[in-house]
């Protein structure tokens, strides 16, 4: 029997964005150029599989909650993500990455040393590569120790991840500040 997938997608600053979901919770984020590209992506890392697209749930409420994001709106996700096969260091560093602010950066380097690995940029680096959540877990927030935006999983790779930079920072500015600063520190999202 084929697995079942929720599917929900809608069209972002960065590309068409689709969220992909089990009973677990989200297991994927995508960030694709086009419909033409999200099909292939989907047929590929989801091979055989049974995609329903938008039928509710947490794929769903994940693309409201992204909407809500690229409007200003929302600074905190609020959702339950499925961390099936998560090596326990990824999870190590994926826990310290929910920790960093909105409109703030941290070096590989810096959350090597968070998640007790001092020494492995790289391997956090390797980490942020794989992550399967870009946005809901904020591994664009994180540069090279030169401040290089780096690498990022979106279509457009690195000009998307310094365009996500400048967008937090100005909707940072254009709210005037009206969180408190102990709603900017709380974690972007939970893990569950």
């Amino acid at each position: 029997m084929s697995r079942r997938w929720d599917v929900a997608s809608f069209l972002s600053p960065l590309g068409l964005i689709a969220l992909v979901a089990g009973g677990e919770g989200i297991v994927r984020v995508l960030i694709c150029a086009d419909e033409v590209e999200l099909q292939r992506r989907l047929e590929v890392e989801f091979f055989g599989a049974v995609l329903r697209e938008d039928c509710g749930g947490e794929a769903e409420k994940g693309v409201l909650q992204l909407k809500e994001y690229f409007s200003g709106s929302r600074w905190h996700f609020s959702l339950r993500l499925d961390f099936s096969g998560v090596a326990p260091y990824s999870r190590a560093v994926f826990t310290q990455l929910c920790d960093i602010p909105y409109a703030t950066t941290i070096s590989y380097r810096e959350l090597a040393e968070k998640s007790g690995s001092v020494g492995a940029a790289r391997a956090v680096g390797q980490v942020m590569r794989r992550n399967r959540w870009p946005l809901l877990l904020p591994c664009h927030r994180v540069v090279a120790s030169d401040g290089h935006c780096g690498g990022y999983s979106a279509a457009s790779g690195e000009t998307a991840k310094c365009w996500l930079h400048a967008f937090e920072k100005a909707m940072l500015v254009e709210r005037g500040n009206k969180k408190s600063q102990k709603n900017l520190d709380s974690p972007s999202i939970r893990l569950l």
